[in-house]
């Protein structure tokens, strides 16, 4: 089923992920950033704050995303979406059965394959900005500050 859902949604787009049947495009925007935050890329954990912000996070899901498991700013569909970043964006990957069941319970077969094509691109951006030390530009370094910073994270190298 997986592989044929990957064949189906090979032509993968922005357009595709904003669609209403999808999962919602902030919460592929927290998946990819907890997914960075696991890789280790400070480049794309300050773009992906500002992206979940644009495209609908609450103020609560920004401030508490670290601490996400015990936090009442997130439903349990959610919390299973974003279990499945951090295990996806590892390496090595530590992605078990156990993660696909979880979102079964809450999402489509569709949107189950969503969070593993955003950690996938992802994985090819974190090694490329972090390999580059590819320059922040100021809207991510200010989110970076106001979102970030109280975790110990800072610009690095991408400043």
């Amino acid at each position: 089923m997986i592989l044929h859902l990957m064949f189906k949604n090979g032509g993968w787009t922005s357009t595709w992920m904003k669609k209403k049947d999808r999962a919602p495009l902030y919460l592929k925007q927290l998946v990819e950033h907890i997914s960075s935050r696991a890789a280790g890329c400070q480049y794309c954990q300050a773009h992906t704050i500002g992206e979940a912000k644009h495209h609908g996070a609450r103020e609560d899901q920004l401030e508490n995303l670290w601490n996400f498991e015990t936090s009442n700013a997130f439903a349990d569909s959610e919390k299973a979406a974003l279990r499945f970043g951090p295990a996806a964006g590892s390496v090595p990957n530590t992605v078990s059965e156990e993660h696909f069941i979880e979102r079964k319970k809450y999402w489509t077969d569709e949107q189950i394959l969503e969070p593993g094509a955003v950690v996938s691109l992802f994985g090819f951006l974190n090694r490329w900005n972090d390999t580059f030390a590819t320059k922040l530009e100021d809207e991510p370094i200010a989110l970076g500050q106001q979102y970030l910073s109280k975790h110990g994270r800072t610009p690095g190298k991408h400043n």
